[in-house]
């Protein structure tokens, strides 16, 4: 038998004859935090704040002290700790955590000490280049370290050294086109860290997935919006497709998975996208009436959007309770 969750305690003590000490008691013991959770809980986010401070107080010594250091010093320190914590992360025994939180900071050494590099040498480099050299090399510690927060940071790297290229290089694109690349390489990415962590080959969380997706479909929103607006061209028609194609498949996940999460944000995304199709009837709004019938149209389509969540999550809580 399962743990049993909230949902099902508190079902179990409306139909049944429970005193309330005895769902206290149940809740404490299968629902309620208990000491050692705390402890496990207190030790790691300390070990990450102290992680974290200290990195911080590395990248905050150099800006302070940068002119006072010689080029040897600047690289020692920086290639000196990264060093230390490849080597402390892989030859202490210590718990996976603490191990995975050493490797994840020196993944985060690894662009300080391209930056020191860049600074020192004045390589030239713009911005695009250093984030593209330390997505590349932070790709052998994400693997290496199989921790959904380095993972995150990764993505976030990969994601910034896509909109400084298109920035900086002055790439003619479109919106419409910017944002597809990243829909469809969102998706691509959801896909791969689903089958990876299926495959116990990589850990992919649901909020690190859940993050991911509804960034996919923030830009999936804005360039359908944009795509409204714009004279139609053949980006035009892909950016249509792959959202309906999307859209569809994630409903139907998220039905089979029971999961609130995607359907809220698909349902939102696609008010959004009606909103800017009513908006586009009257380009040159001069008696207000569109934006009146976008009032109406926003209230009633997010309270229809809330009552089908809070509906759909009542009848899948009862199915799973009756389970």
């Amino acid at each position: 038998m399962k743990t049993p969750n909230r949902s099902f305690i508190n079902f179990i003590s409306q139909h049944a004859e429970l005193h309330e000490e005895q769902v206290a008691r149940v809740f404490e013991a299968h629902v309620y935090p208990d000491k050692r959770s705390w402890q496990k809980f207190l030790s790691i986010t300390l070990l990450v704040l102290g992680l974290g401070f200290i990195v911080s107080g590395i990248i905050f010594f150099f800006a302070f002290n940068w002119d006072k250091l010689t080029k040897f010093e600047k690289l020692g320190l920086v290639g000196g700790l990264l060093s230390a914590s490849v080597l402390l992360s892989i030859t202490l025994k210590v718990k996976p955590v603490v191990r995975q939180i050493m490797i994840t900071a020196s993944a985060i050494l690894v662009g300080a000490l391209f930056a020191v590099f860049g600074q020192i040498y004045q390589t030239g480099a713009n911005s695009y280049d250093f984030f593209l050299a330390w997505t590349i090399f932070a790709t052998l510690w994400v693997w290496a370290g199989n921790f959904p927060p380095l993972t995150s940071i990764w993505l976030i790297l990969a994601h910034v050294t896509y909109f400084l290229y298109v920035e900086q290089f002055g790439v003619e694109w479109g919106v419409v086109t910017i944002c597809l690349i990243v829909f469809i390489a969102d998706i691509f990415i959801w896909l791969i860290l689903k089958f990876l962590d299926h495959a116990k080959q990589l850990q992919a969380p649901g909020w690190m997935l859940n993050v991911l997706s509804a960034f996919a479909v923030y830009q999936s929103t804005i360039g359908m919006c944009v795509m409204i607006y714009d004279a139609p061209h053949i980006n035009s028609w892909l950016m249509l497709a792959t959202t309906l194609v999307i859209y569809a498949s994630a409903i139907w996940y998220a039905f089979k998975q029971r999961s609130i999460f995607y359907v809220s944000i698909i349902g939102a995304s696609v008010t959004m996208i009606v909103g800017a199709l009513i908006l586009q009837l009257d380009r040159n709004p001069t008696d207000g009436k569109i934006f009146l019938l976008m009032t109406l149209y926003v209230s009633g389509a997010i309270s229809l959007l809330v009552y089908q969540i809070i509906q759909l999550q009542k009848k899948w809580a009862n199915e799973k309770d009756s389970n």
